[in-house]
């Protein structure tokens, strides 16, 4: 009976408890799984387990702040082109990321890290672009072209389409007063502009990306009567570039090369391209040579009101004309058609009910001493640091005529950027000679291989590309510093020496 019942009872609970063969495996392979995480957990706290290799490969914060810092280092601006549309600043057009990463890995004291990684924090953390925009942009043609796909879009097409035909008539009317100088005897028309800033030193060496540079302006001004273009130029530190600087590069160009005779003068605040066969003349302006207009402002009004009691919209204003038998009266015009008529407005201050009148004629110079900058700018344009990098050129060659073949050895080559090297050498012999060396001598022997240097560089340099680089520059300052004349009379000799024009006479400066 007993065992009966034993048997019994146990075929009762195989019946209710017995698993399947599926959940059998199942259970197996968790509890040797359960065995093995066991096993890898005895081996990694006895080290048999290389797990102070886990996460080796993920870059420290320390890494990130080097290269964070590294790129804070390298000077940034404002792009001269279509600015207050965009909140990014820019790096110098020709420093890429690949050039920045380079010298992030040429110091040893940074951690290595891969270009990909060093791409990922440029653009995580900073707004930098490398180059400006390429062209002008206008703010009235962006915004119409922005809201061109709303409910408004006939109303704003409509408007678009009257902006464009505004300024293709102001490109018309631009195009016939520079016919018209051309010709008539009694009229000179200017278009002017300020151009891109350039920056100084160009040298081949990378520490000048960490240096804030020197800016060098350039306010080009086309005469229509002649068809010749002018670049007026001045360094940061004898002026800035406002519209004073503007206006007193007008009045120089006035002073030097308005004919005589001319009663009508207009002005077209837009640049007009030259043609790459006509040359530019080259105007070095002077701290003497800017004005201030500060105090013709404390006797000036800023009126709303036309002489007729007529609202004046000043951003409606197309084209401003003053007389100059009425130097106080501003006329001014909100279209270029023909027919719309002007609007007078006073701009003179009125006391007690009487007009203050004031001769203007000795204007006070804008900046008498030059403009100063900041003195970390002129730690970073000291090129002491910049020598160590560069060769050091060897001055013992100023006391011998040696210095022309050392020079003309460098240009065979007919490259820009060893032209360009050469230029900076010569201006550091030039430098030494004058500050430096007593002997009159050696001065002598310098001037004579100048004469020869210019030659070599009017034959063997290309002229487009002697004209648009920092070389010419580099070759003004030279002749002036160290033979004390004008560059033109320079250069003429240079050109009567080696007889370059054999068909027709050189040109006169």
């Amino acid at each position: 009976m007993f065992s009966d019942t034993s048997s019994s009872s146990d075929a009762e609970i195989s019946s209710e408890d017995l698993m399947s063969d599926e959940e059998i495996r199942r259970v197996e392979k968790l509890r040797e799984e359960k065995q093995n995480w066991k096993g890898r957990r005895l081996k990694y706290e006895c080290g048999n387990i290389g797990g102070d290799r886990i996460g080796k490969k993920k870059i420290s914060q320390e890494t990130i702040t080097k290269i964070i810092d590294q790129i804070k280092q390298f000077p940034t601006y404002i792009s001269h082109y279509s600015r207050g549309q965009t909140e990014a600043t820019f790096l110098s057009y020709d420093l890429t990321e690949a050039k920045m990463d380079e010298m992030y890995l040429e110091d040893e004291s940074n951690p290595k890290v891969s270009f990909t990684f060093y791409q990922k924090i440029f653009y995580t953390n900073f707004n930098l672009r490398r180059k400006p925009p390429i062209k002008d942009t206008c703010n009235k043609c962006d915004a119409s072209s922005t809201k061109i796909n709303n409910v408004f879009k006939e109303q704003l097409q409509a408007l678009h389409e009257e902006h464009l035909a505004n300024a293709k008539l102001a490109k018309i009317s631009m195009q016939n007063d520079m016919k018209d100088a051309s010709t008539n005897p009694l009229q000179e028309t200017l278009c002017y502009d300020m151009e891109k800033v350039l920056s100084l030193p160009k040298l081949p060496t990378n520490i000048v990306y960490y240096k804030r540079q020197l800016g060098i302006y350039n306010e080009s001004i086309h005469a229509g009567s002649t068809n010749k273009p002018y670049a007026f130029i001045w360094k940061e530190g004898v002026a800035g570039r406002g519209a004073q600087e503007v206006g007193s590069c007008l009045k120089k160009f006035i002073d030097l090369h308005l004919k005589e005779g001319v009663q009508y003068l207009i002005l077209w605040s837009i640049i007009k391209r030259s043609k790459k066969h006509n040359p530019i003349e080259v105007i070095d302006m002077k701290s003497e040579d800017f004005f201030s207009i500060q105090d013709i402002e404390k006797h000036i009004s800023n009126r709303k009101i036309s002489v007729d009691k007529t609202t004046v919209s000043w951003l409606k204003t197309k084209i401003i004309e003053i007389q100059k038998d009425k130097p106080f009266s501003i006329f001014l015009k909100e279209s270029q058609a023909s027919e719309s008529r002007y609007q007078e407005v006073d701009i003179s201050k009125v006391s007690r009910g009487r007009k203050i009148v004031k001769d203007f004629s000795p204007l006070t110079p804008l900046y008498p001493d030059g403009k100063e900058i900041s003195n970390k700018k002129a730690e970073d344009i000291n090129l002491k640091d910049v020598r160590k990098k560069c060769q050091k050129p060897d001055y013992k060659l100023l006391r011998s005529t040696n210095i022309v073949p050392y020079i003309i050895r460098w240009l065979s080559y007919n490259d820009f950027e060893i032209a360009l090297f050469t230029t900076n050498l010569l201006l550091e012999l030039t430098n030494y000679a004058i500050h430096e060396v007593s002997e009159e001598s050696i001065k002598e022997v310098l001037e004579h291989s100048l004469i020869e240097f210019l030659v070599n560089i009017l034959k063997n340099m290309d002229e487009d590309l002697l004209r648009e680089s920092d070389i010419f520059m580099n070759i003004l300052f030279i002749i002036k510093c160290c033979t004390g004349k004008h560059e033109l009379d320079v250069l003429e000799e240079a050109r009567d020496k080696d007889n370059l024009y054999t068909d027709e006479p050189p040109p006169s400066s």
